[in-house]
């Protein structure tokens, strides 16, 4: 009994080293496919839950620090520049500033409106789409031409 319970776990660990070798490691853009979808779900899960009167909530008495709100409306902005430049087109919301929206509702809409503008460049994303640079210019300058 004594020499079984080793001989045991020593198949076990065998099992288990011969079934991680025949993974195949996935590709670079499916982590980046699954980097994105794991970032916005729990941002678009933490926007939601968060509760309304907290959306003005500054975590410190610097006015230069973002409220809650404010980050929601940046990285709805920052969505839609990025985007815009790796799908060579204007950005759509442009002439727009979600920072400034107040509204827990207006911010929620914000965000997964710009999640849904770049869904489809991320489900897109082949090997070599992946491995592209962009160059990401300022919101006011024209976006690089291909």
């Amino acid at each position: 009994m004594n020499k079984l319970i080793p001989a045991a776990f020593f198949g076990l660990i065998l099992a288990a080293s011969a079934s991680a070798q025949n993974q195949q490691q996935p590709s670079f853009s499916s982590f980046l496919k699954s980097l994105y979808m794991g970032n916005r779900n729990e941002i678009s899960r933490s926007a939601a839950k968060f509760p309304e009167e907290f959306y003005a909530m500054r975590p410190g008495p610097q006015m230069e620090v973002r409220t809650f709100g404010q980050l929601v409306g940046h990285l709805a902005n920052f969505n839609y520049l990025w985007c815009s430049q790796a799908k060579h087109e204007k950005n759509p919301a442009e002439e727009k500033d979600f920072e400034k929206l107040t509204s827990k509702a207006d911010l929620t809409k914000a965000l997964n409106d710009a999640f849904a503008y770049c869904d489809p460049l991320y489900n897109s994303l082949t090997e070599a789409s992946g491995r592209e640079i962009i160059e990401i210019v300022p919101a006011s300058s024209e976006p690089p031409q291909r």
